[in-house]
This record gives C-alpha cells, structure tokens and sequence, in this order.
C-alpha cells in the first residue's frame, strides 16, 4: 500500500484464523495493472519485489 498522509491505519476484515499458505502477492509494478501510484515507490520488501504480475499468478493459480 501506499500512504498519502503521515499516518495511517490499516484495517483488514477476516472471516477466519490466518493461514500464510493462503498470502497472496501480486506485482505492485505490474504493467498490466498500471496503477498510477501518486508517490514514488521508495521501499518495496524482497517478497513484493519477486511478487508474480497478475495474469502469472492466475495462470499457476487456476494449473
């Protein structure tokens, strides 16, 4: 995600205990999603950064 202001809350609604086998990343660069992002992108973790774009993740997703 990206912050526009200097702080921020995060909220995320679940339906169920946390799985990690269940993440999912998908490319914050992904030129197929062309997210215009307001800010430049100054810090991307290594798992965002090796994250797959969203058709390869789709396409290993569905086999």
């Amino acid at each position: 995600f990206q912050s526009l202001t200097e702080t921020s809350d995060v909220s995320y609604r679940i339906d169920r205990p946390h799985d990690p086998a269940e993440d999912v990343t998908i490319a914050f660069d992904d030129p197929d999603l062309a997210i215009d992002w307001p800010l430049p992108v100054t810090s991307v973790s290594a798992r965002d950064r090796e994250a797959p774009g969203l058709a390869d993740f789709l396409k290993h997703r569905e086999g």
